[in-house]
């Protein structure tokens, strides 16, 4: 966003700016400001990164949490199995 004009340190920043906090049709400096964020998200590539990160997170928390998981899992069987035996009258 420097190249462009802007001088948001942060997404949090520029979201947060007071001249967008308004209920009316945007004015062309929001349009323009949108078009160059947009611009600048594509350049570096910001959708793809967060992405991954977010991928490499979940992997993360998948393998610290998979005995919970599986003990979770292993309760939904039993209980599924229980739900079936008691609907075929056994």
């Amino acid at each position: 966003m420097n190249k462009a004009g802007y001088q948001y340190k942060t997404l949090e920043e520029a979201v947060g700016d007071s001249a967008w906090q308004r209920e009316k049709d945007p004015s062309e400096r929001e349009i323009a400001t949108a078009i160059a964020d947009i611009g600048c998200k594509s350049e570096v590539m910001l959708a793809e990164k967060w992405h991954a990160v977010e991928v490499e997170n979940q992997k993360a928390l998948l393998r610290d949490k998979a005995n919970i998981l599986k003990g979770s899992k292993r309760k939904i069987e039993i209980l599924m199995n229980n739900i079936s035996r008691i609907h075929s009258g056994v």
